[in-house]
This record gives structure tokens, C-alpha cells and sequence, in this order.
């Protein structure tokens, strides 16, 4: 549980870095950011033990790829604020705690009509 618990405060300081890079206008950095959570989010994955959790993170997943496509101009399935990707922030600080209905509704709606 300790690894765990380990690599959610790695990712949830990770993405809070990636959309403090993105606010500040610092795109290449929030970009590279973003990718490096994802490639940890994805190593890390056999550590979670709820189904819900990973649930979670792949819709975490799915947001920073969206968020991703937003910085690269790349055409776009979802689009995804900036302000949205800073309420994942917390999703991620809780990750052990959360609910499935802490996820933010409108979110987990745009990111079903995407898939």
C-alpha cells in the first residue's frame, strides 16, 4: 500500500507541475509533463487495488490526452479547458478516499460521448 500511496502523491504533484506549466504559458514543459504522468500513471497501474480507482485514472488518462491534443493544435475530439484539468488535481491527491461520484460529472459525461 505504501508504493501505492507513493505513486499518487507522485502523480498528483505531477500533474499540479504539468498545469502550472500550462497556466503559465510554458507549453512544451506542460506537454512533456503531461506525457510523463501518463507513462507513470500507466507503470504504476498494477499498484491500484479498486476497480473504481483505475476507472479513475483512465479517465484521468483520457483528459490529459485530450488536454495534450489541445496544446499540440492537433484536431480534437474533446475539448478540454485548462480549468478542467486543474479539477483533476484534487481527484488525484484522494485517489485513496474518492468515491466513483467524486469525478466530476460533466467531465465523466464529455469524456463517455468522446470514447
Amino acid at each position: 500500500m505504501e508504493a501505492f500511496e507513493q505513486s499518487i502523491s507522485q502523480w498528483h504533484t505531477s500533474l499540479k507541475k504539468a498545469t502550472d506549466f500550462d497556466s503559465w504559458g510554458q507549453l512544451v514543459e506542460a506537454e512533456n509533463e503531461y506525457e510523463r504522468l501518463i507513462k507513470n500513471i500507466k507503470l504504476n497501474a498494477n499498484k491500484v487495488e479498486k476497480k473504481f480507482q483505475m476507472k479513475i485514472l483512465q479517465k484521468v488518462v483520457v483528459c490529459i490526452r485530450a488536454r495534450l491534443s489541445v496544446l499540440r493544435n492537433e484536431e480534437k475530439k474533446l475539448e478540454l479547458p485548462l480549468e478542467d484539468m486543474k479539477r483533476l488535481i484534487p481527484i488525484l491527491k484522494d485517489l485513496l478516499t474518492i468515491q466513483p461520484q467524486d469525478f466530476p460529472e460533466d467531465l465523466n459525461q464529455r469524456i463517455t460521448k468522446q470514447e
